[in-house]
Order: C-alpha cells, then sequence, then structure tokens
C-alpha cells in the first residue's frame, strides 16, 4: 500500500473513532438526561444498545464527511489523474520556447 493510500486510510479510521467518541459522551449524557430508561444497574444492556447505534451512526455520517472531503487515494495512472494543470502565463510560454529553440539550435551544432 502506498503511503498515500495509507494516509487516506488512516483519516477514514480516524474520523470513523472521532465520531464513535462523540457518541460515548452523548451515551454518558442520556444517564443525566433520562436516568428511568437509561441507566447502569437494571438497564444496563438498554443503554450500552443505544451508545453503540449512536456510535455507530456518528461514525458513519463522520467517515462519511471524510470521503466527501477526500474521495480516494490518486494512485498515480493517466485514467485517475483528476488534478489539473493551470494554463502558462506568456512569460512562462516564453521561456518554454526560448529553452526549445536553445534545445534544437544545440542539436544543430
Amino acid at each position: 500500500m502506498s503511503a498515500t493510500s495509507q494516509k487516506w486510510l488512516h483519516g477514514l479510521i480516524s474520523a470513523f473513532i472521532g465520531g464513535l467518541a462523540t457518541s460515548v459522551s452523548s451515551g454518558l449524557t442520556l444517564l443525566g438526561v433520562d436516568p428511568q430508561t437509561y441507566n447502569l444497574s437494571d438497564k444496563l444492556g438498554h443503554t450500552i444498545l443505544t451508545v453503540f447505534i449512536m456510535g455507530a451512526v456518528n461514525g458513519g455520517i463522520v467517515a462519511f464527511a471524510y470521503l466527501k472531503q477526500s474521495p480516494t487515494p490518486w494512485d498515480g495512472t493517466p485514467e485517475t489523474d483528476r488534478r489539473v494543470t493551470p494554463p502558462q502565463t506568456p512569460i512562462q510560454q516564453a521561456v518554454a520556447a526560448s529553452a526549445a529553440a536553445e534545445a534544437h539550435s544545440s542539436d544543430g551544432k
């Protein structure tokens, strides 16, 4: 796996874990907001299930937001090259033409 792909995958996993961590704080908030339904004694399973579902949903939302920002890593093949080369300025065109003319004249010597 290339370094670019590793960095992209690391960012995707980090985004999901960040969303998952947010759900843990939301789950702890549930304990204070509705202690009759969400608590750590008789309804522990219900509380854990709710936190797990919130974590999966929130982690997915954050991971999809990351995918929107960084869809896939560029692998270097021309078919997938989405980079746009900006047009050259007149000065850059003149320098390139001069260099080409100089290279052509040195071939004739």
